[in-house]
């Protein structure tokens, strides 16, 4: 029974005058609603692309200013770890000097016992109470005489050696090992 039966036709109880006019009503708000939902879709898209490059410009400077920012932070580690050698450097003269009274007589004795000759380069703390020398001369016989200077001074320094005499085209450069008593 259900099978035979025929599918009713709607009921349309819009009077026929109004029929002309309801379809002129809808296809109003269809003109008028679909650009303005194309603007709206345009309007959005064009937001969010100015925000996308926005955020993107916001990045690049944000990357630029870390950028600026550690290249001024390795300046400021690379002043830093050398502020850090020379403080380790003053702390061991300092503990040499305080392990040994006798420093400032010694160096002041290394001092006085450099020929006119010989040129006074560097001096290297090794630990409490050894010292390297390095001098130049364009005399080996001065450098000898340095060495034996500082060799006759028993009461300041033992262990007076040569750790390197290298002949260069200038002249000889000494390097010269001693312990202070």
């Amino acid at each position: 029974m259900l099978l035979s039966k025929k599918k009713q036709k709607d009921i349309n109880l819009i009077p026929e005058a109004e029929k002309p006019l309801r379809a002129a009503k809808a296809k109003l708000v269809t003109i008028v609603a679909v650009p303005i939902l194309i603007g709206i879709f345009i309007l959005v898209g064009v937001v969010f692309v100015g925000l996308s490059f926005s955020e993107e410009n916001k990045a690049k400077g944000l990357s630029a200013e870390l950028d600026d920012k550690l290249s001024q932070w390795q300046q400021v580690a690379e002043v830093a770890t050398k502020a850090g050698a020379v403080k380790a450097k003053s702390a061991q003269l300092g503990d040499v000097r305080d392990s040994n009274q006798n420093l400032a007589t010694s160096l002041d004795k290394i001092r006085k016992n450099v020929p006119s000759a010989v040129k006074f380069e560097s001096l290297s703390v090794k630990s409490t109470n050894a010292l390297t020398v390095q001098a130049t001369s364009t005399s080996p016989a001065q450098i000898h005489q340095f060495v034996d200077r500082l060799k006759s001074e028993q009461d300041f320094f033992e262990k007076v050696r040569i750790a390197s005499l290298v002949k260069t085209s200038d002249g000889y450069i000494l390097n010269l090992d001693l312990t202070i008593k």
